[in-house]
């Protein structure tokens, strides 16, 4: 599919979009309501090679790119949506409610998307740890930055209050998610004189690296989330309590332990060293050292 077709000037014309009459429509949305989105994508793709610019189209076929090309062209997704909408307004239709009609198909794109990637993680499946291992922290950032890009584009000629911020914001609450969860990040920095990584120092990265107890957390605010969607109310109120007791009783060693295998590897093997100076805790000095730590990190280390 050649997203390419709506990524220049689109056409304008007096009356865009499908007419009320042409049977098209009527396919592709009987397609779209028996789940076969691959061919009514393809079907919206004929429809816009020949310069028909309708909303409804236009997302059914871009649900179809991203489906075929995969999770992060999300991102592509919106910034090709929000090329439409700041470019190529008057060349959209349907012209009548065109801002209602607007704001319903991104609601659904949105939604189909965010109900494709919770299946996924909600089953477990080979996708979602696919996922999992190969979307890089760069990627999903990207995402986020045109996500946000996007909605402001929404707000300034939808109005704040619209279906389709909502749903494209919980999209990026599992961007995020899947961001921590992603099988191990090494994030460094090279160390100047003025700043420190808040990962990294001296250019050593520090692993960030989510354990069993943190994917097992992810997935039940994942699951919290779906259950309050749902309606499930009982449900979700005994999960919340099961999430607000991980959170009380959070030890971070447990679930990222890779970030403290160094610290606790170095403080048990100079135990004896580090035990020298505990008699110095209550003096002047090791309050004085303890603001420097506080205030400059990178100059207490370096001198």
């Amino acid at each position: 599919m050649n997203i390419e077709l709506l990524q220049g000037t689109l056409r304008v014309v007096k009356t865009p979009g499908l007419k009320s009459t042409d049977p098209r429509f009527d396919i592709i949305s009987t397609l779209v309501v028996e789940g076969n989105y691959i061919e009514a994508a393809e079907k919206s793709e004929n429809i816009i090679v020949d310069e028909i610019y309708d909303i409804r189209i236009i997302c059914y076929f871009l649900y179809g790119y991203w489906l075929e090309q995969g999770l992060i062209t999300i991102g592509e997704v919106l910034n090709t949506l929000e090329h439409i909408i700041l470019n190529n307004w008057e060349a959209i239709g349907p012209v009548k409610r065109r801002e209602q009609n607007i704001n319903n198909s991104l609601s659904w794109i949105f939604k189909q998307v965010l109900k494709n990637i919770q299946y996924e993680e909600r089953k477990d499946t080979v996708q979602w740890q696919q996922w999992k291992e190969t979307v890089s922290v760069d990627e999903i950032n990207k995402v986020l930055q045109a996500s946000e890009a996007f909605r402001l584009i929404v707000i300034e000629k939808l109005g704040k209050k619209t279906g389709s911020i909502v749903a494209s914001s919980k999209i990026d609450n599992w961007l995020r998610t899947l961001q921590q969860l992603c099988c191990e990040v090494s994030v460094s920095a090279p160390s100047t004189n003025n700043t420190i990584s808040a990962l990294a120092f001296n250019g050593k990265g520090k692993k960030f690296e989510a354990s069993y107890h943190m994917e097992l957390l992810i997935k039940k605010l994942s699951a919290f989330e779906y259950l309050v969607e749902e309606g499930k109310f009982s449900k979700a109120a005994l999960l919340a309590d099961d999430i607000n007791l991980t959170l009380v009783n959070f030890d971070p060693m447990l679930y990222f332990p890779k970030t403290f295998e160094e610290f606790i590897r170095l403080q048990a093997l100079n135990f004896e060293e580090l035990s020298d100076y505990e008699q110095f805790r209550e003096t002047p000095q090791w309050r004085a050292m303890q603001d420097w730590l506080k205030t400059d990190l990178n100059s207490f280390t370096n001198n």
